[in-house]
């Protein structure tokens, strides 16, 4: 294995008129398919609601009950919920408050705080203005992404159809068009992904240049430090996805130039200063709920058991979110035939770092689901399209039979995070919110239309009949007891509550 092929560090290169065609396509083509799935969506998952409900500062419905004895109209919940001032005196303070403390110790406060911005000029008249600017955040930061793609296949493959087909592959994929559709930090640490890419190849290639001079360039350090900050503070997972590539620098540093180390050691000490200034209680988060939930998850009393769990939902995500068993088995049967003894280890660094992601992050999961792993799809992109980037008719049959494989999965996959308003509920009732429980409100608020009152306790089975003057009853799980069931007809769900009616009501 050679520690760096000097062809991955290639002069720059004039795109052919070609590709930069193809290019423009496939730019189009994303923006549209993006934009008709933001706005056919019209439904959002709670903790998408929750997004809203931190990045405004708001206290309703997260950390804060709404007062029994009170009717409220649908439209005050929601502006409880959701309102903010679209004013940037407004906008500055809700972005420190959230500096300060985001009261969501599993993530930062980087997120929220550019969907903060992106509110401003804009007057809440409604969950879709909201799904609308989230939406457009979301499309900005994908156009960002495909433009560092498209430039980045400049230094890292050698043919056309390979840079085409890693376009097409990161940003057609189902899991792709999920992360779009999804308002939380996911598809904003796809974008420093990819920036985590383009940092890794200028930094190796530096490292690599032995017959330069090392300068200890103060503004290159912060630079590179600022960065790598930033693409920690995307979400504390993203720290699986750095360490390898921190580990390969340390690595290569060694082998080919000891003196880098120094700089490295700088790099990581401002890291640290960095994350600490735009974000203070980052340290606390690995301290959270959530962290102890993962550490139980690691090393639980069947720790082998969730690896086998966690490595086979990843097998069923990537094939049934990207590209399917016959295209995956079809990239390892090119890469053993054309591209076995051609691998480097700016290569190996990269398929390590997203497969120990990929498969760390669902091992330590509290669910096992896409959206852990969604950022992660575009530098699965960039592997494949690197093992059939070939010269000549190999090249293009490699790239052809991976697309076709790729094109039958995107038709064949529903998109995940593809939301649709459910079917109308009652248009009054008390919401029986349990203790400490205020946040599960944003899984119900939302679809709400009508007037309800609150009850911020879990009333025994006898109030239901004799003290409530209601007839529906929105009743959140955790008060969801046997007495209770039998009391009352059970009508449906709403995320995580329970519509319930008295047994001696009259359908509604």
């Amino acid at each position: 294995m050679n520690i760096s092929s000097n062809t991955i560090y290639t002069e720059k290169i004039t795109p052919s008129k070609k590709y930069k065609y193809a290019a423009c396509i496939i730019f189009i083509l994303v923006i549209i398919t993006y934009s008709l799935f933001i706005v056919k969506k019209d439904a959002l998952h709670v903790d998408e609601v929750l997004s809203f409900v931190i990045s405004t500062y708001n206290s309703y419905g997260f950390e804060k009950n709404f007062d029994e004895g009170v009717l409220y109209s649908s439209d005050a919940l929601k502006k409880h919920l959701f309102g903010y001032e679209d004013s940037i005196y407004d906008t500055i303070n809700d972005i420190v408050s959230l500096r300060e403390n985001n009261r969501d110790s599993p993530h930062t406060n980087f997120y929220y705080s550019l969907l903060r911005l992106s509110l401003i000029g804009s007057q809440f008249s409604g969950i879709d203005t909201l799904m609308i600017r989230a939406g457009i955040l979301n499309i900005c930061i994908s156009i960002i992404t495909f433009l560092l793609l498209y430039k980045l296949s400049f230094v890292i493959f050698t043919t056309d159809t390979a840079r085409i087909t890693c376009l097409i592959l990161a940003f057609f994929s189902p899991a792709a068009i999920a992360n779009v559709l999804f308002y939380r930090p996911y598809q904003l640490q796809t974008l420093f992904f990819v920036i985590s890419i383009f940092l890794f190849y200028t930094i190796t290639k530096k490292i690599n240049n032995t017959t330069a001079k090392i300068e200890y360039n103060a503004h290159t350090i912060i630079s590179y430090s600022f960065i790598i900050s930033l693409i920690i503070l995307t979400g504390y997972f993203s720290l699986l996805y750095i360490f390898i590539f921190f580990i390969s620098l340390i690595y290569i540093s060694y082998i080919k130039n000891i003196k880098w180390l120094k700089i490295i050691t700088f790099i990581s000490a401002i890291t640290i200063l960095f994350i600490f200034i735009i974000y203070p209680r980052f340290f606390l988060g690995l301290t959270s709920y959530r962290a102890s939930e993962s550490l139980f998850k690691t090393i639980s009393l069947t720790p082998i058991e969730n690896i086998q769990q966690s490595l086979s939902y990843l097998y069923k995500l990537v094939t049934s979110n990207f590209l399917c068993i016959s295209g995956v088995l079809s990239v390892i049967l090119i890469y053993v035939l054309y591209k076995l003894k051609s691998f480097s280890l700016f290569w190996v660094t990269i398929v390590t770092a997203a497969v120990f992601f990929s498969s760390a992050a669902l091992i330590m999961a509290p669910y096992k689901t896409l959206r852990y792993i969604m950022p992660i799809f575009p530098i699965y992109a960039l592997i494949i399209a690197k093992v059939c980037d070939i010269e000549g008719k190999r090249g293009v049959i490699s790239c052809m039979v991976i697309l076709t494989f790729f094109i039958s999965t995107m038709f064949s996959t529903p998109i995940e995070n593809y939301k649709s308003q459910p079917t109308s509920l009652p248009r009054h009732g008390t919401v029986i919110v349990a203790e400490k429980n205020t946040w599960k409100l944003s899984s119900l608020i939302p679809f709400l239309e009508g007037e309800y009152s609150f009850k911020n306790s879990c009333p025994k089975a006898s109030w239901y009949s004799s003290n409530a003057a209601e007839k529906v009853f929105f009743i959140d799980e955790q008060c969801l007891t046997a007495e209770v069931k039998d009391t009352l007809s059970l009508e449906g769900r709403q995320g995580y509550y329970t519509i319930a009616k008295r047994k001696d009501s009259s359908a509604e």
